[in-house]
């Protein structure tokens, strides 16, 4: 009984700490650096930053796979080698899409973020002051 009021109680608190997280505005808000990528605004260099980053983070982790992967293609020569190929792509493209949509709000300038989350919230914020007559 106990067992199972610690892992209802768990759940919960998990999924409300994880939702404070992941929405808008949030630390690891990956709609807004999905949309960071996307806009043109968005230097090219911070671009290529964030997801360089993600690249060599995804790198790092997929050598710490490689004693799993050795096992596999020892057990399924063939299909273990094809399966490698076709994981360690996915990985690569989605890893590092997804990281650098996370490091991206971190490392474009914070004018540019505040006014694309803005707009994303529909927010009216003029461009420039206005002239006064």
């Amino acid at each position: 009984m106990r067992n199972q009021v610690f892992k209802a109680v768990g759940k919960q608190v998990a999924y409300g700490v994880a939702r404070k997280q992941l929405d808008r505005g949030g630390a690891f808000d990956l709609k807004l650096g999905m949309a960071l990528l996307k806009d043109a605004r968005v230097p090219a260099g911070s671009k290529m930053l964030a997801l360089g980053i993600g690249v060599a983070a995804v790198a790092v982790f997929d050598t710490l796979e490689i004693p799993l992967e050795a096992l596999i293609a020892f057990l399924l020569p063939v299909l273990g080698v094809g399966i490698n190929f076709a994981v360690d792509g996915l990985q690569y493209v989605t890893g590092s899409l997804l990281l650098a949509a996370v490091l991206l709000p971190r490392l474009a300038p914070p004018q540019i973020v505040e006014r694309i989350r803005n707009e994303r919230d529909r927010v009216l914020v003029p461009a420039t002051a206005p002239s006064a007559r």
